[in-house]
């Protein structure tokens, strides 16, 4: 196996070329070969002379914080040189991981933000400003092309979206629309335990493996979480209102519970989560969410602009 040394200097070249951010020594050991999904078994490199002029890497395991962990083998990142980015060499890195994962049971290939080795990118036209993960394959890449010449399926098409949260203001609908939802005892805020019961049947009806992964975890944390509440018990969150070191806002999700749908609790929702934001000293925020999910015009009314569109690839495996 390569030394570090020559993987960071392929990964400061190479992958920076490609949007990822910048890293460290100690930031790649944590981020790659000492995080705790990697597994050198599924680290493949392609050397020339010695030097790296390609990395792939996947992530398979049983691990129940691994989402479809029987099913999905992850491919964390497919990076080559431009020289070498063409359908040999990188077919020949995805050849590798596949058989790897259809060896170790699993069902198909998948590029996903379900993959739980997260490597943040630089969205191109914001000045370095990051998120902390790749929600799929560039649309319109070298990468992108060649997985479609490989049989893999687009499965969603996935927006990123940037904005500056200093300045944010909660507009007067918004805090009239929250009133008028506290008169029939529906109520927006941080989380407490005496304040929200319920949580985990909630997470049973949004069916969703990660938030049903992160949302404790979160809570074990004691990390503001916003939810919303009818009479006490979860039927919405948000959050948490996290300001990490780069001056992003990070948080899980924002969802409603479908019973609440149509009341605009969404929508209020998501402004709680800018103004909590705003409030910790957030300096801009950035998400992902699908093209064809109606909340896209829900960011784009606050302010969110998008950014760079990604696509969720997976290959059946038989």
């Amino acid at each position: 196996m390569t030394n570090i040394k020559s993987l960071l200097d392929f990964w400061n070249t190479a992958s920076t070329a490609k949007g990822y951010k910048p890293l460290s020594k100690e930031e790649l050991k944590t981020a790659l070969t000492e995080n705790r999904y990697y597994n050198p078994d599924l680290d493949y490199r392609f050397e020339v002379n010695g030097e790296i002029k390609g990395f792939a890497l996947g992530v398979m395991g049983d691990d129940e914080t691994i989402p479809f962990a029987d099913k999905a083998g992850y491919i964390t990142c497919c990076i080559f040189d431009d020289e070498y980015e063409d359908d040999k060499h990188v077919g020949e890195a995805l050849d590798y991981l596949e058989r790897k994962f259809r060896d170790g049971g699993r069902e198909r290939a998948e590029f996903s933000f379900y993959n739980p080795m997260r490597l943040s990118w630089c969205m191109a036209k914001q000045n370095g400003h990051e998120h902390n993960n790749r929600p799929g394959v560039l649309i319109g890449s070298k990468l992108y092309e060649i997985l479609k010449r490989r049989g893999y399926e687009i499965k969603s098409h996935e927006c990123s979206m940037h904005m500056d949260i200093r300045f944010f203001e909660m507009p007067e609908e918004m805090k009239k629309r929250e009133e008028d939802l506290k008169a029939k005892g529906i109520t927006i805020d941080y989380y407490t335990e005496d304040s929200v019961t319920g949580i985990e049947e909630f997470l049973e009806r949004l069916n969703n493996p990660l938030w049903s992964i992160q949302i404790p975890e979160s809570l074990k944390k004691n990390e503001p979480l916003i939810f919303v509440s009818d009479n006490g018990k979860a039927a919405g969150f948000t959050g948490p209102t996290i300001k990490e070191p780069s001056g992003r806002g990070y948080f899980l999700g924002v969802a409603v519970d479908e019973a609440y749908r149509g009341m605009g609790i969404g929508t209020l929702l998501f402004h709680k989560l800018c103004e909590g934001f705003r409030n910790a000293g957030v300096e801009y925020v950035t998400l992902f969410t699908g093209k064809d999910n109606k909340a896209l015009e829900i960011y784009k009314k606050v302010g969110f602009t998008v950014e760079e569109e990604f696509a969720t690839m997976r290959k059946a495996l038989n």
